[in-house]
């Protein structure tokens, strides 16, 4: 599919085991349905809210919950929309519940903490910046050494990959400018030369790229093939999205949804298991 696709509704099919609620075990016969999802290279947007999309409407023990409506979308709709969500809205009359897509989410990110890339070593100038913070004498405890280095790492690597490594997008358009205006130009000496050495820097930076995105992504299932930055571009967004906390249930079942009240949420409950004899986890 060469176009932005997001399908949406009731599949009528369970793919996964917590997706199913009742005394019955979990069959997983949608093997058709898991393989069509695969080959179409389709993704299953996150949701927020209540895990159940339909009941059975019976009590007691006959009672069955399932989540048979989601939202699949294609690496090219996801990356349109990347902070697009699902949210399940209550039951009505219907014994599924209504399912809205929200593809334009306002969240305001908190700043992110420090992750080092993987691919920074290959770069000649990192490991000696890591040698010379971990080789500065620090007085104090084995941890407090420990951390104190660890922190000068953090910091030196950070403005280094800023000023120095360079964002690898804006690295990626210069080379292709750069190749662009050298094929332009007459035929001059090393023409071919400096052409070569343009597109072997391409495939380092598109390969970074990769890397980069596969990272992000934690996908480790895909190790060799066409390149698969567009597929890993769309996983990382996808976890982009589960990571955010759009909605919570406090400890006495009520769903909140602002800010203020999540964290207050969030505070509450880590306060209290911290601070008690005998904490209750669930």
């Amino acid at each position: 599919m060469n176009k932005q696709w997001v399908i949406i509704g009731d599949m009528n099919v369970v793919l996964h085991a917590e997706e199913n609620k009742s005394i019955f075990a979990f069959n997983n016969s949608e093997v058709f349905f898991n393989n069509l999802i695969n080959l179409c290279g389709l993704i299953d947007l996150c949701f927020s809210s209540y895990t159940f999309t339909w009941n059975n409407h019976k009590k007691n023990n006959d009672i069955i919950e399932q989540r048979r409506d989601r939202a699949l979308g294609n690496s090219l709709g996801i990356t349109s929309f990347p902070n697009s969500s699902i949210k399940y809205l209550g039951h009505l009359a219907s014994d599924h519940v209504p399912i809205v897509l929200n593809t334009h989410n306002t969240w305001n990110d908190e700043p992110t903490p420090f992750k080092y890339f993987g691919d920074w070593i290959k770069h000649e100038e990192c490991k000696p910046l890591i040698q010379a913070c971990w080789e500065k004498e620090i007085r104090g405890s084995h941890a407090h050494t420990m951390i104190k280095k660890v922190t000068s790492v953090k910091h030196i690597l950070r403005g280094w990959n800023k000023y120095s490594f360079g964002n690898i997008r804006t690295n990626i358009e210069m080379i292709k400018d750069d190749l662009k205006k050298t094929n332009s130009r007459s035929s001059y000496p090393n023409k071919n030369r400096e052409i070569a050495n343009l597109r072997n820097k391409l495939t380092e930076w598109y390969n970074i790229q990769e890397s980069f995105w596969k990272d992000k992504s934690r996908d480790q299932n895909i190790m060799f093939g066409d390149r698969n930055t567009r597929y890993f571009h769309a996983r990382a967004k996808q976890r982009f999205r589960r990571n955010k906390i759009e909605t919570l249930k406090d400890k006495n079942d009520v769903w909140v949804n602002s800010r203020p009240e999540i964290v207050s949420c969030i505070t509450k409950h880590f306060l209290e298991i911290t601070t008690t004899v005998n904490p209750c986890l669930d």
